[in-house]
């Protein structure tokens, strides 16, 4: 084993083993330096977690510890969670039953609620995450509105947990769920919704999910399940009946269905006015040399996959003559989407301009996306393209002039190869709590960061250019970064390393045969993170390296 290699493996190792869980019985132990409060009262309360004291607010009621950390602080990578006393055998086999139904829920990628056994001065409790932002996140969420159902005796009311306002059909369309036992396909995630049902009810716990997350991509709401030893919920309903949704065929204006349920062009160049939406069940063909217009801020939204095949003569060309159309977002969980040989330009983000809006112009969520041959260029939006918990090829293709971030994949995996990014108002290549291998490309004029991971990614950057950009390689909070036979010429700051967000931690970088010149400042290394060069640790740190990027000393701040 070479040098390089050992480091790679030793950081591995010291990230991954941080954050395992015992599989056996033999649960994690915290200590407290002062006792818990009594009923209805609250008080501060020093736990010693991981070589750290940490003082935290605890409120108890009903025979259950609410912990709030102070000062940034994380227990178990959780700012706000409950304590619940284990006082029985029976209890216990409960908890350990809660554990795995949320274990199971994780296992069918619905969301689920970090749930521990815990020793904490030689008494056992049930650890439990809050329902919050961070929850939402750690299932590989986006942030959005997250519903509460409350109980008043026979009765209930719906509020949002964080005081927004909502679409009123959430709010009658949860009321059916209730009383009805029916759920809306319009405002429901079916397959989860009827997943996570299933799964609670092999358990045998006869409780409803207490919250409702509104995924802000689909616009649909996911149920989130909180068991508790002490739930007070309204029983679980019967297998439910799905209410599907009115079909707006409007598409069809546009789009002939041939006997394979595929959709193609009626003619070669339409102009779209009017947004539609494609439903499942189809599959859409776009053939070379075809044009898409879309006007008067109009956009497509579908539920199947694409096919778009052009060639290098014929090349296919969606855009909007006027610069007021919304872009191409594509919802799909199995299934694959092909463009190879396509323009895509001239879009902005969508929104439906009442409570439903995306941050980029060109979305894929789940499934598998192909890119290939294909330009994108002139998409004022957060993100030109988003990638949400898909798997990726992206080849020989260039993004360029876009408002923001060029390329965001947020928790997905893939690869980038022979690509061109330039002229991007923020990030060239973003990723977020997934793996990207990104080689032979080049950023060029990148307003912030060129390549950034974040949030527990896995990032390679191998035989790439980095030219004329602000921030050339970030590794941020817990992310590990390998950076192999590149050039950096012309950047503010070649390399940087950092914790931005209190529940994850350091970040490493690992360089090797990397070219860097004309730099104002080689690196940026934050104390805790660590930089690799060529099998040798750098060892200058800086503290609190957030506080001199995003726009306050390098960098950009972020544009929304």
């Amino acid at each position: 084993m070479n040098k390089f290699t050992y480091i790679s493996l030793v950081i591995v190792l010291l990230v991954s083993c941080g954050n395992q869980k015992s599989k056996n019985l033999s649960y994690q132990e915290l200590k407290i330096l002062n006792k818990f409060p009594v009923e209805g009262e609250s008080k501060k309360v020093m736990f010693v977690y991981d070589h750290d004291t940490i003082e935290t607010k605890v409120k108890k009621n009903q025979n259950c510890y609410f912990v709030n950390n102070k000062r940034g602080k994380r227990i178990l990578r959780k700012k706000k969670f409950r304590l619940t006393p284990i006082l029985s055998e029976n209890e216990l086999k409960a908890a350990e039953s809660i554990i795995a139904l949320n274990n199971k829920f994780r296992e069918n990628e619905l969301i689920a609620i970090n749930t521990e056994i815990l020793i904490i001065d030689n008494c056992t409790f049930l650890f439990q995450e809050e329902v919050n932002k961070n929850l939402i996140e750690s299932n590989k969420r986006r942030d959005g509105l997250i519903l509460q159902l409350l109980k008043h005796k026979t009765k209930f009311s719906i509020k949002a947990l964080k005081a927004e306002s909502f679409d009123s059909q959430l709010k009658i369309d949860l009321e059916k769920l209730i009383n009805k036992n029916e759920v809306d396909s319009k405002s429901f995630n079916i397959h989860k919704t009827q997943k996570a049902y299933e799964i609670v009810k092999s358990f045998g716990f006869d409780v409803m999910p207490e919250y409702f997350y509104l995924n802000p991509l689909i616009n649909k709401l996911e149920p989130i399940f909180y068991v508790s030893l002490q739930n007070d919920s309204f029983p679980i309903q019967s297998d439910f009946f799905v209410s599907e949704e009115k079909i707006d065929s409007t598409f069809l204006k546009y789009f002939k269905v041939d006997s394979d349920n595929i959709l193609r062009l009626i003619n070669d160049h339409p102009v779209i006015e009017k947004s539609i939406i494609i439903p499942k069940g189809f599959k859409t063909v776009i053939n070379k040399g075809q044009k898409i217009d879309l006007i008067n801020n109009s956009s497509i939204i579908s539920h199947s996959p694409w096919i778009c095949n052009g060639s290098k003569d014929s090349i296919i060309t969606i855009f909007s003559s006027d610069s007021s159309a919304k872009g191409i977002h594509i919802f799909h969980e199995d299934d694959t989407s092909i463009f190879n040989f396509i323009s895509v330009n001239n879009f902005n983000s969508f929104s439906d301009n009442y409570f439903w809006s995306l941050p980029s112009a060109f979305t894929i969520h789940e499934g598998h996306t192909k890119i290939n041959n294909s330009q994108f260029k002139k998409l004022n939006s957060e993100d030109a393209i988003n990638l949400f918990r898909c798997n990726y090829e992206m080849n020989n293709s260039t993004i360029e002039n876009t408002f923001s971030d060029a390329f965001d994949a947020d928790f997905s995996y893939g690869t980038i190869d022979n690509c061109e990014f330039t002229n991007c108002g923020n990030d060239g290549v973003d990723i977020s709590g997934g793996k990207s291998t990104i080689s032979n490309s080049t950023f060029m004029d990148i307003s912030d960061k060129a390549l950034s991971a974040g949030e527990e990614s896995r990032m390679e950057i191998n035989n790439c250019q980095i030219i004329n950009s602000s921030l050339s390689i970030i590794s941020k909070d817990l992310s590990i970064t390998k950076s192999t036979n590149n050039k950096i010429q012309d950047c503010q700051i070649a390399y940087c390393a950092f914790k931005k967000k209190n529940e994850f931690g350091s970040a490493h970088i690992i360089s090797r045969n990397d070219i860097v010149e004309g730099y104002e400042r080689k690196t940026l290394i934050e104390f805790g993170s660590s930089l690799v060069i060529n099998d040798s640790l750098y060892l200058n740190y800086e503290e609190d390296v957030s506080e001199l990027l995003y726009g306050k000393i390098y960098g950009k701040k972020t544009i929304k």
